[in-house]
C-alpha cells in the first residue's frame, strides 16, 4: 500500500432535525372560523437574543412593540437563533422556511402577504432569507444588516425597505449596492434600484425600530 495520500470525495444526503422556539402574535380580530386570510411578518433577532430565553426577543423590535400592547393587522412571527447559532447559516435559512410552512399551513396566512424584517444578525438574516428564497415573500425590510452583493440580483423584483444607521462601521451598509452597481449588472441592475429604499438615519440599530412603528402599519401591508 502507498504511503502517498490520495484525494478522495464523500457524498451522502443527510436529513436533520431541528427544533426551535418561536413567539407568535396573532391579532385581536383573527378568528379561525373565518374564511378572512391575514398577511405574515416574520422577524429575525440580532445576536444578543440568541439562547432559549425566549423573551429576550421582547427587548426590540415588533416583539417588544406587541409587549407594550401594540396590536398589529398581521401575524408576527418571532423565532429565537441558537445560542452559538447565525440566521445565514445554511441549516438556520433552511430551519426557517420549514418554520414559515408550518404556520402558513397551521393558520390563515395570505400566500401573496408574507414579509420579513430584522436587525443586526436578523438584518443579515433578511437578505439571506430573501435571497435563498426569492419568490417567497412580498418585501423585506432590513435594518442595519449587510447581504452577499453577488447573490441580490435574485431579488431584483423585491421591494426592498433597508435601514442603516450613520453611525454604524461595524456592519456592510446596503447601499453599498448602489455603488457596486458601477461594476455592472452582474451586481446590480436597474429593476433592483428601483424596488430598493434605502433610509440612513438612526444612530444605533435599536433606535430603528422605535422610531419607525409605521413599518408595521404601511410597509408593505396594503
Amino acid at each position: 500500500m502507498s504511503h502517498v495520500q490520495q484525494a478522495h470525495t464523500f457524498t451522502k444526503q443527510l436529513t436533520i432535525t431541528v427544533t426551535r422556539h418561536y413567539l407568535l402574535f396573532l391579532p385581536k380580530d383573527y378568528d379561525p372560523r373565518r374564511p378572512e386570510r391575514w398577511p405574515l411578518v416574520l422577524f429575525l433577532h440580532g445576536m444578543g437574543e440568541r439562547g432559549d430565553d425566549l423573551y429576550a426577543l421582547t427587548r426590540h423590535g415588533p416583539p417588544k412593540l406587541v409587549e407594550e400592547g401594540q396590536d398589529f393587522p398581521f401575524l408576527l412571527l418571532s423565532p429565537q437563533c441558537p445560542t452559538y447559532g447565525w440566521w445565514t447559516w445554511e441549516t438556520n435559512i433552511a430551519a426557517l422556511a420549514a418554520l414559515l410552512d408550518e404556520i402558513e399551513t397551521t393558520y390563515l396566512v395570505d400566500p401573496d402577504q408574507v414579509y420579513v424584517t430584522g436587525l443586526s444578525m436578523g438584518g443579515y438574516g433578511t437578505w439571506a432569507l430573501a435571497t435563498a428564497y426569492p419568490h417567497r415573500f412580498a418585501a423585506i425590510a432590513p435594518i442595519c444588516g449587510g447581504g452577499d452583493p453577488s447573490t441580490v440580483c435574485a431579488i431584483r423584483h423585491l421591494p426592498v425597505w433597508a435601514f442603516h444607521g450613520q453611525g454604524i462601521t461595524s456592519v456592510w451598509r446596503p447601499c453599498d449596492a448602489h455603488r457596486l452597481s458601477r461594476r455592472g449588472p452582474r451586481f446590480v441592475d436597474a429593476d433592483l434600484r428601483q424596488s430598493t429604499a434605502i433610509y440612513l438615519a438612526a444612530p444605533t440599530p435599536q433606535d430603528h425600530w422605535p422610531q419607525r412603528k409605521e413599518l408595521a402599519e404601511r410597509s408593505y401591508l396594503s
